[in-house]
């Protein structure tokens, strides 16, 4: 007989980030290069009992990614005291003796006899735990993934167990009689409820987060838009750190998985102007981009370079560049972004039959349309006097020279000051931009020019351009998430009882907020705000008051100061401290900024604004007290056997207004109203002078 036995517990560790927990990832990954170790963990007397023959014992698991088939993994015996919720390279338990090893061949299965180590742990207490890592780490580049139990679907690792006979069932119950479900209805495509557009409908160029929650959040986003790729544009975190030697391959990976969990397609960039083979620091990272993530199930294509004809690149430069792509990934498209403006001599360079060797497809840039919007061919045509430096023809997009093979093409998405029509754009397009009828046939894509001014943000503008995207995606078979309406069930009216009306006691006014305009003097060093008269005698008690500094610059970021004190509560006060200011005459507030002279000097310089806030309560004072009215007593009647006491006179509690609290924090009211709470402001001090009449 033969048990299938799923893990109770599978995870893998780094040692570049001792603390991390990885257990709820849905893979497990091993790596000689940044030492990434695996652990699973079976509970046998879940299935078997103890005193059960076991004839043979196989560990079989999943391996979707490889980066060196050449390298040999190894399976040992580890300590049982660890679960994959807390689990971490720095508690992770005692490893034992080797099993065995294995290569790796990627998206296949692969198993390993522990006969012995079964048998032994079996005559124990029936767990065992499993130790994956590599043969040695000696710092060559060597990966490998296999799926985790958290990926289900039938990819989860799993003991198979052949035992000498039968193991005793349970008895079966009586099954319950049940009515026949509905026909099942088949998921619609991508199991999410979307039907993707036609073509890749892009955002451009655009990367998203590398936190995950926000990733998703962000995924989400794309996906209510009708858009289906994205195109990782210059100057990204995760190109642009991996290029450092930061080693940033598992945020980059999550970035590919969680795509694909969305549908959604990668196109990234691959740093031109720091290409492997330009870049002075040689870590393999650093040549293995490519390679890498060529098989993840999101990827597009690679762009490897940006605006070659603006920055007179040689055609043997762009070459080197595209070949080198192509020796790692020949399955996936290559190519550059053409871009550059109608008034220069070189705008076709890239397009001339000279260059047909250096793209696989061609991606547009946004310069020709930028002015143009949905009037583009038009605008190209009333350029017709222009000529092209290698034809000295009219660079009339370069058609005559233009090689026809699929096409990605830029829609200018954001005008600045203005509302683009996309569907307009769309529509030349399609017909044959500049002449060539052949071309709309072979679009393949769209990008949207530039997400960061509409896809998250707030406003008329931004909801008018998601809009139009949203119709565009539409025009190409683009359907929303089908969200099914839950059945109404209609019952009959119930007499409800008659409820005497409600008397509703008048609540405390809101806080209100005063703006106080500083003189933004600088003084030492400081600015320094100042308003008077700013309260009047008898003002409501002063909760607290809150400084607003924004500037023309990331300050903190640049000073790389310790500590963001933005959110933090920056006056407390409680009602004792406040109660003999009630009637003061004015505030004055010194913002301070910390640091040598020649940083307080940068900061003055690059800070516009300050704002001085007072926050008020505004409760109404307490009610005099009112002077009892004296009542004739009356003797009480003597009854017989009945002794009655007089009442007693219990002592006149006077309204307080609502108390405050001992300490009143500020922070929870003002992440809810203030939308700059949070924004970078480092190092921080708030001086308060308050002074009597």
């Amino acid at each position: 007989m033969q048990v299938k036995i799923i893990p109770s517990d599978d995870s893998y560790i780094v040692q570049q980030d001792p603390g991390k927990v990885m257990g709820s990832q849905d893979y497990m990954q091993i790596d000689e290069y940044w030492n990434y170790d695996a652990l699973m963990k079976f509970n046998m007397r879940s299935q078997i009992p103890a005193g059960t023959e076991i004839i043979s014992a196989n560990i079989f698991f999943y391996c979707f990614s490889t980066l060196d088939r050449d390298r040999e993994a190894m399976v040992n015996k580890c300590g049982n005291n660890w679960n994959q919720g807390t689990v971490s390279w720095s508690n992770r338990p005692s490893v034992g003796a080797r099993i065995g090893g294995m290569g790796w061949g990627v998206n296949k299965w692969h198993s390993l006899d522990v006969t012995p180590y079964m048998l032994e742990r079996h005559n124990a207490d029936g767990i065992i735990s499993f130790y994956f890592t590599t043969a040695v780490h000696d710092r060559n580049w060597s990966g490998e993934r296999f799926y985790s139990k958290e990926k289900g679907g039938g990819y989860e690792p799993y003991l198979l167990i052949e035992t000498a006979e039968a193991l005793p069932l349970p008895p079966t119950p009586t099954p319950t009689p049940t009515p026949t479900p509905p026909t099942p209805v088949p998921p619609p495509p991508n199991g999410d409820g979307v039907v993707r557009a036609s073509i890749d409908l892009i955002a451009f160029p655009w990367h998203p987060s590398n936190d995950e929650a926000t990733m998703r959040s962000q995924y989400e986003t794309l996906i209510s838009l009708g858009l289906n790729a994205f195109m990782g544009g210059y100057g990204n975190w995760a190109i642009e750190n991996w290029n450092k030697g930061k080693g940033v391959e598992v945020a980059i990976d999550r970035v590919y998985n969680i795509a694909a969990e969305y549908g959604i397609r990668v196109y990234w960039y691959t740093s031109a102007h720091r290409l492997p083979w330009t870049n002075p620091d040689t870590d393999p990272p650093n040549q293995t981009f490519v390679g890498r993530y060529k098989n993840f199930p999101a990827c597009a294509g690679w762009l490897y370079g940006d605006e070659p004809a603006l920055n007179h690149w040689p055609h043997q430069q762009a070459k080197d560049a595209y070949n080198k792509v192509k020796s790692m990934d020949p399955n996936h498209p290559a190519f550059p972004i053409w871009s550059a403006d109608l008034e220069t001599d070189h705008y076709m360079l890239t397009m001339h039959p000279a260059w047909g060797d250096l793209y696989d497809l061609s991606c547009t840039d946004i310069y020709p349309q930028a002015r143009a919007g949905a009037n583009w061919a038009t605008e190209l045509a009333n350029r017709s006097n222009l000529t092209y430096r290698y034809t000295g023809k009219s660079p009339y997009w370069g058609f005559e020279h233009w090689q026809p093979r699929d096409h990605i093409a830029v829609i200018q998405a954001w005008v600045e000051g203005g509302m683009p029509d996309i569907v307009g754009q769309y529509n030349v397009l399609k017909n044959g931009l500049g002449g060539w009828a052949g071309w709309g046939d072979r679009l393949i894509g769209i990008g949207f020019w530039h997400p960061s001014h509409f896809l998250f943000t707030a406003g008329a503008n931004a909801e008018n351009i998601r809009n139009q995207i949203k119709d565009l995606a539409r025009l190409l078979g683009w359907q929303e998430r089908v969200v099914e309406e839950p059945e109404v069930i209609i019952t009959p009216p119930v007499e409800e009882p008659v409820i005497p009306p409600v008397v509703e006691i008048p609540t405390p006014e809101p806080p209100t907020l005063v703006q106080v305009e500083p003189n933004n003097s600088l003084i030492a060093g400081e600015i320094k705000g100042t308003a008077s008269p700013l309260l009047v005698p008898g003002s409501p008690i002063i909760y607290g008051l809150l400084v607003k500094v924004t500037g023309s610059k990331d300050i903190a970021g640049q000073l790389n100061l310790s500590k963001n004190i933005i959110g933090q509560t920056l006056a407390v006060y409680s009602k004792e401290d406040l109660r003999p200011f009630q009637g003061v005459q004015y505030f004055e507030a010194n913002l301070s900024l910390r640091g040598d002279e020649k940083q307080s000097r940068w900061w003055i310089s690059n800070i516009q604004e300050v704002k001085l806030t007072i926050i008020k309560n505004g409760l109404p004072a307490p009610e005099p007290p009112v002077e009892p009215v004296e009542e004739p007593v009356i003797p009480p009647i003597e009854e017989p056997g009945v002794i009655i006491t007089p009442p007693v006179e219990e002592p006149l509690i006077l309204a307080e207004p609502e108390a405050l609290k001992e300490r009143i924090l500020l922070l929870d009211w003002l992440k809810n109203n203030w939308p700059w709470v949070g924004v970078g402001l480092v190092g921080l001090s708030l001086i308060i002078t308050i002074a009597k009449d």
